[in-house]
């Protein structure tokens, strides 16, 4: 059986995405998910709660008779930077408002 989760948000969000995605999942898969769960969760609570984070993971097992025979796990999680909620204002240029303006006029032009 086996299970996956990715997703970009803070850690916060990424946390409440990985208690509901484990609704999805149905049988051995959805066991599977649920014990690593508050794993994932702990993880991300290490990172910074304001920051983005990318978190990728995914699981596989085997069962025989009942019982695991194999498994493996893998996470991987990156924190992005800020996550911004407003553009900041482009500063004035010199030319009515274009920002590349003051940069284009130290273009030569091309000779035909």
């Amino acid at each position: 059986m086996s299970w996956s989760f990715t997703g970009v948000g803070t850690a916060a969000a990424l946390a409440a995405a990985i208690d509901q995605d484990v609704e999805k999942y149905t049988g051995q898969s959805r066991e599977e998910f649920a014990q690593v769960a508050p794993h994932l969760k702990g993880l991300l609570a290490a990172a910074h709660d304001e920051a983005a984070v990318a978190l990728s993971a995914s699981g596989h097992a085997s069962f025989s008779d009942g019982k695991r025979t194999y498994a493996v796990v893998s996470v991987e999680i990156k924190q992005l930077g800020a996550i911004y909620r407003e553009m900041p204002a482009l500063a004035p240029s010199s030319a009515e408002g274009d920002p590349g303006a003051e940069l284009a006029s130290d273009i030569e032009p091309a000779e035909a």
